[in-house]
C-alpha cells in the first residue's frame, strides 16, 4: 500500500488506522482520478467482502476531516473524492 507517509503522520497525530481506513485511502491514492464511494467500495469488496458501503462512507468523511481527501460535486450526481495531501 502506497500510503506510509500519510499513515505515519496520522499515527503521530493520534489517529487510529484500521485496515478499512487504510484500504479506502489506498484505493483513492491509486485511483488517480475522482472516485465515488461506490467505486471505492467495489474496488475493496472484491478482495475483502466484509467491508460494507457504510464503512466506506464513514471513512471518506473521516479522511476529509483529517485533510487527506476532498469531496467534489460533479454534475449533480454522487460526490466524488480525490486525494489532496502530499
Amino acid at each position: 500500500m502506497a500510503h506510509s507517509d500519510d499513515a505515519a503522520l496520522l499515527r503521530k497525530q493520534g489517529h487510529r488506522l484500521t485496515p478499512q481506513r487504510l484500504m479506502v485511502l489506498d484505493v483513492i491514492k491509486r485511483g488517480g482520478k475522482h472516485v465515488t464511494a461506490e467505486e471505492v467500495h467495489a474496488a475493496i469488496v472484491a478482495q475483502h467482502p466484509y467491508v460494507n458501503i457504510a464503512t466506506v462512507y464513514r471513512t471518506l468523511q473521516w479522511l476529509h476531516e483529517v485533510g487527506l481527501v476532498a469531496p467534489i460535486a460533479i454534475g449533480g450526481g454522487p460526490l466524488h473524492y480525490e486525494y489532496v495531501h502530499g
